[in-house]
């Protein structure tokens, strides 16, 4: 895994482009926040988690995510104002971390949450600009406070499961 220790701060400045080694299975808390690191980030697909503030604040511009990752923990890609396009979320993700997405501002197009999630926490997509549809699957039980706020470009429709037992203040 790599972590927060993998860099000294002077290294961090300058940390533009970076290439995972074989076989990482985590990135983990913090391993790349605050860094210099842009254009498209390709995760490889060993990595099953990404963990708190992994890409935090970081110039990426697109995102490419493994079909076998699991996990992403909260403020994994908080920040990221560079990050554009659409954001495909694989269907074997099982959890997502308050404000993994929070602050994207320049994501667009749809959104499908993959069927393993239970439940879309806090802050999460808060302030990105997605403008297609929203498609949240049967199987979700909670959408966490704030979780859709503020993602006033959503122009097309919003599917909410009947599983769905609790929604937040301000979730959208």
């Amino acid at each position: 895994a790599f972590g927060r220790d993998e860099w000294s701060n002077e290294e961090k400045s300058y940390l533009v482009y970076f290439s995972f080694p074989e076989k990482v299975t985590k990135i983990g808390n913090s391993a790349f926040n605050g860094t210099m690191l842009s254009g498209a980030l390709i995760i490889p697909n060993d990595v099953v988690e990404i963990g708190d503030h992994a890409f935090a604040k970081t110039n990426i511009s697109s995102l490419e995510l493994p079909h076998n990752l699991k996990k992403i923990d909260g403020w994994a890609f908080e920040n990221c104002a560079s990050l554009s396009g659409n954001l495909s979320l694989p269907e074997s993700l099982e959890s997502l971390g308050d404000s993994a997405f929070s602050n994207c501002k320049l994501l667009s197009g749809t959104l499908t949450i993959p069927s393993k999630i239970k439940e879309i926490p806090n802050w999460c997509f808060h302030n990105c600009g997605f403008t297609g549809d929203l498609t949240i699957p049967e199987g979700v039980v909670k959408i966490g406070s704030f979780a859709f706020h503020n993602c006033s470009q959503l122009k097309g429709r919003l599917s909410l499961p009947i599983s769905l037992r609790e929604m937040k203040e301000d979730a959208f």
